[in-house]
């Protein structure tokens, strides 16, 4: 019984430390889109654009969800971590 409950601790502690490396390539998939945010907001600056697009936005989200229900996710999920990264896009922006 021991040994049954140690190689499931084991098995168990695999699986988080696989999960801890997915969150940390998550964090620099957000770094990376945040150096692309910066980017555009120069382009945009340079050329007399507004920072919100709501087409784009509506775009973004849309192909969010299909992708999502593609990979069996919940879509209303995605959508709301969509939203977070271009609430998050529009103040690097702002600022």
């Amino acid at each position: 019984m021991i040994e049954k409950r140690q190689t499931v601790m084991e098995e168990l502690q695999r699986r988080r430390a696989e999960i801890d490396k997915i969150t940390e390539g998550i964090v620099e998939l957000i770094a990376r889109r945040k150096r692309l945010v910066l980017e555009i907001k120069a382009l945009k600056r340079n050329n007399g654009l507004g920072v919100i697009d709501v087409k784009r936005h509506e775009e973004m989200v849309r192909k969010a969800r299909y992708s999502a229900e593609r990979e069996g996710v919940d879509p209303n999920v995605i959508e709301r971590i969509i939203w977070v990264l271009i609430e998050y896009g529009i103040r690097l922006q702002e600022e």
